[in-house]
């Protein structure tokens, strides 16, 4: 078993960060899409999580925990210490705009009024709304 900071052992199922590219003895990375594992490699972890994060095949595999890239809890292997870009999901805006406008008769003079109309921004933004911040390995022990 692991040793954490606070001199606690680490147990099958804890999930943790990790500052390095490769998860520490006795752990591995979280995926970031459903996977299945063994659950005679893995006897302890699946002892402490069972199927909650899916059966697998129901009777040889079990589901690991998996987390979406890029979100509150941020998985990544390669760019461990990267930072990211936040990014506001795509949008425009409704800005009412004010015209004058100005009429001439054929005989002389004329009016002025203004003309309201509304205008739309032009698109910013991305496909997600992403907070900015610096990536790390979450790990998940299994021994």
């Amino acid at each position: 078993m692991a040793i954490t900071k606070g001199g606690k052992a680490r147990k099958a199922g804890d999930i943790f960060d990790h500052a390095g590219t490769v998860p520490p003895a006795g752990a591995i990375a979280l995926p970031i899409a459903q996977t299945n594992v063994s659950r005679e490699a893995y006897a302890k972890l699946f002892l402490a999580i069972g199927t909650r994060w899916g059966a697998g095949d129901g009777v040889t595999t079990f589901g690991l925990p998996w987390l979406k890239p890029d979100h509150t809890l941020v998985q990544a292997n390669g760019n461990v210490g990267e930072s990211t870009a936040g990014q506001v999901i795509q949008h425009n805006h409704t800005v009412p705009m004010s015209v004058i406008s100005v009429i001439r008769y054929p005989g002389g003079g004329g009016d002025t009024y203004p003309t309201y109309s509304n205008t739309n921004t032009s698109n910013t933004g991305g496909d997600a709304n992403l907070a900015a911040g610096v990536r790390v390995l979450k790990c998940i022990q299994y021994a």
